[in-house]
């Protein structure tokens, strides 16, 4: 073989190699390493998102009254946010003179705000007239679902709650059990729900760990220069609103708005002097060594007629009912309500008819 056929041979060998480089292998690794990155970048955590911003639109007077009246199906249920000075009693007066319906208020604050009967605080400042009222309110509401069923219409009812978070506070189980009840089946029944707050938080009214109840709701956030934003959270949409203009509507009569629900306080005062007497033996023992110890060494009281003894749980549950049943509240419902239980043969059911008995038979 001569040199110029070496010399050929090996340019061959080498244009292989390049052909087989640049043609084959090359676009394989490239592949690979295209690749391995996709993989890479899929695996990776995403980068969080912040959510959208609300879609948000000016509504004249007229048009946010009519979404907030006259929509009853879409939102059952109203929460009016605003700290003090930024007329949340004016705007709630606007709102429920412009929707059609009885109106069942309940308001802490007894003030002259309101020329129609409604449930307020106890001349003693207790809260036994407000609670009992919710308990019949929720039974209202379900007798209207059997009245319904049975072809009987009742009229559209807004039941509103002033200052909710401290109605909750201080009758949380028949208050918990009014608005989710509501919020619920309401709509079906022509019953609707506001909500009046001072914090922005309207989740905590009733709702806690319950959001799903929320779907639909509207938020009704008042500020002091007469700007409101109108918000549906499960849209992502606000509105702008100016409520200025609502000081005519206020100025209307409420008078005969009210929607009687049957609530008769007894001015039981046998039962009444019970109650105190029991409320009397709350106090804590403190001159024996186990502070807190409700009148014996074990922390049990005996009951008014000494033949049972009650835990210090059981003694201002009892004390709650009798001043329930005292108030107008039927005894079975008093008992469930204070006790939490169900009417029947549960053990804690059982239980609390014994003590009931036993302090006021």
């Amino acid at each position: 073989m001569t040199g110029e056929e070496i010399f050929n041979l090996i340019g061959v060998g080498l244009g292989v190699v390049v052909f087989s480089w640049f043609g084959l292998i090359y676009p394989i690794i490239q592949w690979i390493r295209r690749r391995r990155g996709e993989l890479e970048e899929a695996s990776a955590s995403p980068a969080p998102q912040r959510p959208p911003e609300p879609r948000q639109i000016v509504l004249t007077q007229k048009e946010w009254l009519k979404i907030i009246n006259d929509l009853p199906n879409l939102y059952p249920v109203l929460f009016l946010h605003g700290s003090q000075g930024t007329g949340k009693t004016t705007i709630l007066r606007a709102i429920l003179a412009t929707r059609k319906g009885g109106i069942v208020l309940f308001a802490v604050k007894p003030d002259d705000a309101w020329e129609f009967d409604h449930f307020t605080i106890d001349d003693d400042g207790s809260f036994t007239t407000i609670e009992v009222a919710l308990v019949a309110t929720l039974q209202h509401v379900k007798q209207r679902i059997a009245d319904y069923k049975a072809g009987i219409r009742h009229e559209p009812i807004t039941i509103v709650v002033d200052d909710a978070l401290v109605v909750r506070d201080m009758c949380q189980d028949a208050y918990d059990a009014l608005v989710q009840y509501v919020a619920t089946v309401g709509r079906s029944y022509g019953v609707r729900l506001i909500l009046c707050l001072h914090s922005k938080n309207g989740v905590v009214a009733g709702f806690k760990g319950k959001t799903d109840m929320l779907t639909g709701f509207l938020k009704l956030i008042l500020s002091r220069n007469h700007q409101a934003i109108l918000r549906d959270e499960s849209e992502n949409e606000e509105a702008s609103i100016n409520t200025r203009g609502v000081r005519k509507l206020a100025r209307r009569t409420l008078a005969g708005r009210a929607f009687v629900i049957p609530v008769e306080r007894s001015e039981n005062d046998e039962l009444l002097n019970v109650a105190f007497g029991l409320s009397q033996a709350i106090e804590p023992d403190t001159e024996r060594s186990g502070s807190g110890s409700f009148g014996s060494e074990n922390g049990d009281v005996p009951a008014a007629n000494g033949n049972l003894s009650m835990t210090p749980n059981e003694l201002s549950r009892l004390t709650r009912a009798i001043q329930m049943h005292a108030a107008g509240a039927t005894k079975e419902t008093a008992i469930c309500t204070a006790f939490e239980c169900r009417k029947g043969s549960s053990k804690t059911y059982r239980r609390a008819v014994e003590l009931f008995g036993a302090a006021v038979e």
